[in-house]
């Protein structure tokens, strides 16, 4: 459908949102496998003042379940620090340990190739490192990300 769409539009460029990482991906994938001129621009997560990725979801947690859902960003930015010096193992495994001890129920955290999705277990197997995470709180499903290793990326306008 987002071929489709691009193909009657024909933009210069399509902005996307780091929050649907996956989605981001796969349109970049699609579009390298097309050859297609159309510039892809990866725009930064924007989140509350206390770090949760802003979602319309957001507005059903409880006023508990939004404070507890804040525990995403905090154990994502602790991801990106530890990314930093330690491997990929001791950064997965603190990630895990971070959500066990504070009761978030995952439905996945994971470490993938940032270009193909694929998970990894070292930061050498990729350019781009990404943490994905998908936590239920009062049960809503909240999908967070970090980019933990990447290549100096600079989002710049249209060519």
């Amino acid at each position: 459908m987002v071929h489709r769409l691009l193909h009657i539009v024909q933009p210069d460029a399509l902005y996307m949102g780091q929050k649907d990482y996956q989605q981001y991906a796969i349109i970049q994938r699609m579009l390298e496998q097309l050859q297609s001129p159309v510039q892809l621009v990866r725009v930064p997560i924007v989140r509350e003042a206390d770090g949760l990725a802003m979602s319309s979801r957001n507005v059903r947690l409880s006023l508990e379940g939004r404070q507890r859902a804040n525990l995403i960003s905090q154990m994502l930015f602790q991801a990106h620090r530890q990314a930093q010096t330690d491997s990929l193992a001791e950064v997965q495994q603190a990630a895990l340990d971070f959500l066990k001890q504070n009761h978030l129920e995952a439905d996945y955290f994971t470490i993938v190739n940032g270009e193909t999705l694929a998970p990894i277990t070292s930061f050498e197997e990729a350019h781009t490192a990404t943490a994905c995470v998908v936590v239920r709180i009062d049960g809503v499903r909240l999908l967070d990300n970090i980019i933990l290793r990447e290549p100096q990326y600079h989002a710049s306008a249209p060519k």
